[in-house]
């Protein structure tokens, strides 16, 4: 895996991670690549440092951009840890706003089988979580800070909210919206 700097054309930078630098082009051709803050598909590579790790350091911290603007769906796993302090957000993992798109560099076969563990998985997120609508910000927050049970949670929140969320430290993330679902 190569982790690049990534910068759409307004000039929001965050980082993304790719299996080669041509699985990157590859994407990039295609218009896979999105910018998690405004949901462009127009970018490119940005000027980074390399990163050496010292022989003793078998880890690599870094950091990125919040996710795409809109109201989005999110979970929150009240059992999950909460990052350490060094990593102020995650790394956002660029990709087409429709799941269909963003699969469909994958060969066929495989296709229609992640389409199936996704929906699961968001079928699971929402059955097994309470949902908490508007409120998903206020909530993930108290749980975070003891103030509330711990529980998994789903719910709707705005970019602002979500980026604020991840500087906190509130682990939380957005539930994939398939075609059908506007049915």
């Amino acid at each position: 895996m190569i982790r690049f700097s990534l910068q759409c054309k307004d000039a929001h930078r965050f980082d993304g991670w790719f299996r080669s630098g041509e699985d990157f082009q590859t994407q990039q051709k295609r218009g896979l690549l999105a910018c998690p803050q405004c949901g462009t598909t127009t970018v490119e590579k940005a000027l980074m440092t390399p990163s050496v790790p010292k022989k003793s350091n078998r880890t690599m911290e870094s950091g990125g951009e919040g996710p795409a603007q809109g109201e989005r769906d999110l979970a929150s796993d009240a059992q999950s840890q909460p990052r350490p302090a060094a990593a102020k957000t995650p790394i956002p993992v660029p990709m087409a706003r429709n799941p269909q798109e963003a699969i469909s560099a994958m060969p066929a076969e495989l296709q229609g089988k992640v389409l199936q563990a996704m929906k699961q998985w968001r079928d699971n997120v929402i059955a097994n979580s309470e949902h908490v609508g508007t409120r998903f910000a206020e909530e993930a927050r108290k749980i975070h800070f003891n103030e509330a049970d711990e529980r998994p949670i789903y719910g709707e929140a705005s970019a602002d909210e979500v980026e604020e969320l991840l500087e906190e430290g509130v682990a939380c993330a957005p539930l994939p919206v398939f075609p059908e679902d506007h049915n």
